[in-house]
This record gives C-alpha cells, sequence and structure tokens, in this order.
C-alpha cells in the first residue's frame, strides 16, 4: 500500500492511498467484506430461507446474496490470501467471486497448494502495478489447478446466470453465463443498433432493452421497397418449397381421418402461405413468420421447422 508521495515499494495503481479516489473504493471494500462476513449463516440456519430474506431486505437477488455470502466463506478457507486482502484491501467482489465459482468446484485437499500460489501471485510486484482482471484470474488458477494434477469437469454443463453489480459513481456492471447462441445474437444486434444510432456500447443496450429500436439483418432499401439480395431470395423459394412438402405431406397422412377439420384447415393455411410466398418470391419477411407460425400450429415439430429455416438461410 502506498501512503508516501513518490515510492519504490510495490502497490497496486487502485490501492494508491495518496489519491482520493482510491481510499473511498478502499473503504467500500472493507465496508463489503464486513458486511458479508458479519452475515455469514449459522450451521443450522436453512439457507436458502435465510438468502432468500437477506435479498428481500436490502433489494437485490438470492443469487446477488449467496454469491457475496460464498466469497467471503471461500476466502477464509484460504487463509494466506485472507491475511494478504485484510493488508491490501485489493480484491472487489467481482474478483472473489471469480476465485469462489473456481476453487468451489476443487476437494479441500487442494486449497492449501491453490491458496499458496494464488497469495503469491496476486501480490503487487512493483510500483503502480494494475491488479490482474477476472478473466486472468480464472486462467491463471485453472492452468495452477491443471499444474496441481486436478481436471476440472468441463463436462457438466455450467449454469446460466446473468448478475449484476454495483461498479460505483452510478455505474453498473453485469456479468453474465448465457448460452453462446444468445451471446452472439445479442452482440450483432448490439453491434447493429451502434452502427445506426452511432452510439457506445451503453445507450445501445439501453436503446434494446427499451424497445425503440429495431434491427433488419441484411437488408436493402431500393427506394420501391425493401428487397432481399439474390441469394436470400432464392434462399427463402428453397425454405418455401420445403415447407410446403412438409405441409403436403402433413395433409396427406390427415387425408382419411374424421373429426380433424381445425387441423386441417390450419394446413391449408400453412399450404396457401406457401404458395403465396413461393409466388411472390418470397418479398416480405413476414410470409415467412406466418408460413412457420402455422407449420408449429398444425403439429409439425418445433425442432425440425426451426432446423429446415436455420439450415437454409445460413447456407
Amino acid at each position: 500500500m502506498n501512503t508516501t508521495g513518490k515510492t519504490t515499494q510495490p502497490f497496486y495503481s487502485h490501492c494508491d492511498m495518496n489519491d482520493p479516489l482510491c481510499r473511498a473504493e478502499r473503504l467500500r471494500i472493507q465496508f463489503d467484506y464486513y458486511r458479508w462476513h458479519s452475515l455469514q449463516p449459522d450451521d443450522n440456519d436453512d439457507v436458502d430461507t435465510y438468502t432468500a430474506d437477506i435479498a428481500t431486505r436490502i433489494g437485490k437477488t438470492q443469487r446477488y446474496v449467496c454469491d457475496h455470502l460464498d466469497a467471503i466463506y471461500y476466502l477464509t478457507q484460504l487463509p494466506q490470501l485472507h491475511a494478504l486482502y485484510q493488508q491490501l484491501w485489493h480484491l472487489d467482489d467481482t474478483r472473489l467471486i471469480t476465485i469462489t465459482r473456481i476453487i468451489s468446484a476443487l476437494p479441500t485437499t487442494y486449497y492449501d497448494a491453490i491458496d499458496t500460489h494464488l497469495t503469491r501471485w496476486l501480490t503487487p510486484t512493483q510500483p503502480a502495478q494494475t491488479i490482474p482482471s477476472t478473466r486472468a484470474i480464472t486462467r491463471f488458477l485453472r492452468k495452477t489447478i491443471t499444474h496441481l494434477g486436478y481436471h476440472l469437469d468441463n463436462t457438466r454443463k455450467p449454469e446460466q446466470y446473468v448478475y449484476i453489480y454495483d461498479a460505483g459513481h452510478g455505474l453498473a456492471g453485469i456479468d453474465a453465463l448465457i448460452h453462446a447462441g444468445v451471446a452472439e445474437l445479442l452482440e450483432t444486434t448490439l453491434r447493429s443498433i451502434k452502427k445506426t444510432h452511432s452510439c457506445d456500447d451503453s445507450t445501445a443496450l439501453q436503446l434494446l432493452l427499451e424497445d425503440k429500436t429495431s434491427v433488419v439483418i441484411n437488408l436493402y432499401d431500393t427506394g420501391t421497397g425493401i428487397t432481399y439480395t439474390p441469394q436470400e431470395q432464392l434462399c427463402l423459394r428453397c425454405l418455401s418449397i420445403l415447407l410446403f412438402v412438409c405441409s403436403v405431406t402433413l395433409m396427406w397422412r390427415c387425408r382419411l381421418v374424421i373429426g380433424l377439420q381445425r387441423q386441417c384447415v390450419g394446413l391449408f393455411k400453412a399450404v396457401m402461405g406457401c404458395v403465396v410466398s413461393l409466388v411472390v418470391g418470397c418479398q416480405h419477411s413476414g410470409a415467412i413468420l406466418t408460413m412457420l407460425k402455422n407449420m408449429i400450429s398444425v403439429g409439425l415439430p418445433v425442432r425440425l421447422t426451426l432446423s429446415v429455416y436455420v439450415g437454409i438461410i445460413t447456407m
């Protein structure tokens, strides 16, 4: 910790006690530590009920409460890191939670070795050193664990979550673990909004959440209306043909079944939607959505319908 003007002693840049903002951050970290340390549940407490009650009282989610309680608990299981932490106050809640999520999957027999390696690595070695990010901490821990001869279970699908935390100064941070397809869609959508509105990431996310923007991908305005590229027209026509064949197949299967008038009406709508779409060359995306809806409503498996749609569009 730097307490004098210029010093050659090693310290993290955010632990510079000559900076009033750093001092304020140190107080915040200390407050969070003592608060969550004092709230650790007793052995006889029902953890689910206990954390739900705290979440209600402080206006946070139950996951938020569990993450912070676990972070302090597992910190106390690493005595060397715990002592360094109480000396420097250099680890914020996001870094503590990152450490917790990894070591909580380990047998306790590895804690001593992890404690030694992690404490040494998180000790500053030069003045105004930048503290490792959560991603760097994750990489270091995984590498260390592998070196110790333990292999984390990468086959178990991790639980998805969205975690929002207070970053100070009127800002908030978002930590999320979501499906790769959802992440790709979110990234593509935000990129399109940023380009359309010439804004930053935060504004783009706000516009998306407030539903004040619409994103159209790969569509071009020719002055006479929206049209598709030749390749897209071909793909959409192929999709129409496939859906038409599926509709006819379903209708043929139902030809001798009595009492399916409603279903047959749905089939007829699906067929007509396909025919109309094929004739006009799929000039409007609404026709595709209508066809998909009709196909699903009459019993065509959702997985098959979406597979056909995605397979043709991405070919």
